[in-house]
């Protein structure tokens, strides 16, 4: 195992491991298995036409997470501070449900937020920078590329349509993240 045995049971954390090996301007963290959009990328020139120093990406109704692990941008400055706190608090993670995305909330983010770039269809946090999006049931950011979303055109895309007419503007509260990640 090339990044040893600390990692086995954390493996959603080496992606974040990428500005201590290789030096780019800007590091894109996504999913694997979601193709990026031409809307995505038309909001990544623009959050790189500003110079801010993180990204993120939450367009959709189940995109609680102050942080969506597969859906945020940092500079390069941003890229090693997060890799600083991987390496500091790996051995304190534990690996539970989305716990990738609870270490980016209670880390980056909570240290951070105020130098954050939000675009957002449905939720934003008390003290960020956000920007209301449209919310687009058949071609939203961190959609699988494989999954056929027309077939789960049920009446939960009703529900989504439905909340996504206003961006909710909520308090953040660090010690109930975990729950912001479970109401996925």
């Amino acid at each position: 195992y090339c990044f040893g045995d600390d990692y086995k049971s954390r493996e959603r954390l080496v992606r974040f491991l990428a500005p201590k090996y290789v030096k780019a301007k800007y590091y894109h963290y996504r999913d694997a298995d979601s193709a990026i959009t031409d809307f995505e990328q038309s909001l990544i020139s623009i959050y790189i036409e500003l110079q801010l120093p993180i990204l993120i990406l939450r367009n959709h109704p189940l995109h609680y997470s102050p942080v969506m692990a597969g859906m945020f941008s940092l500079n390069l400055e941003f890229g090693v501070k997060l890799v600083a706190f991987v390496e500091e608090k790996l051995s304190s993670i534990e690996p539970k449900y989305y716990y990738d995305q609870v270490f980016l909330t209670n880390t980056l983010y909570e240290k951070y937020k105020s130098e954050v770039l939000v675009f957002s269809s449905h939720i934003g946090y008390e003290g960020e920078l956000v920007h209301k999006i449209m919310f687009d049931k058949y071609n939203f950011i961190g959609q699988p590329k494989f999954w056929d979303v027309k077939a789960c055109d049920v009446a939960f895309n009703e529900a989504c349509l439905l909340r996504s007419r206003a961006l909710v503007k909520l308090p953040f509260f660090s010690f109930l993240s975990a729950l912001y990640q479970r109401g996925r």
